[in-house]
């Protein structure tokens, strides 16, 4: 199969997921690994958080490298046992495998941009 070498994903075409009791949405800006045709090495997640709530109810943990930087807004990011605070323009690197949520304690939405690798989704 002879793999694409561009692709362009406009804003309003990205791939959207919501995830069950979570006041989070993710949108896809590169191609998701489920994609075959791509065989993206990468993802990059858009996501928004709404006021007083949590990315999900439970830890995530997933083999891959992940950095979140902050667009808009605070959230408070929990690894394992240690808490963060990030605001506008703060990022934060997390390594494979680290059980991690976060939190947006304002009356404000977050807006952040999510890198991971290897693809998860």
């Amino acid at each position: 199969m002879k793999k694409r070498q561009k692709v362009l994903i406009k804003s309003d075409k990205r791939k959207k997921l919501e995830l069950p009791n979570s006041s989070i949405v993710y949108e896809f800006i590169t191609p998701m690994a489920s994609d075959k045709e791509i065989n993206s090495k990468m993802e990059i997640i858009h996501f928004q958080l709404e006021p007083c709530s949590w990315s999900s109810d439970e830890f995530m943990i997933h083999p891959a490298d992940e950095c979140i930087f902050i667009i808009e807004g605070t959230i408070e990011l929990y690894l394992a046992q240690e808490k963060y605070t990030l605001n506008k323009g703060d990022s934060i690197y997390i390594q494979e495998n680290i059980p991690h949520k976060f939190y947006n304690p304002t009356s404000k939405r977050v807006i952040g941009i999510s890198s991971m690798c290897p693809p998860i989704y």
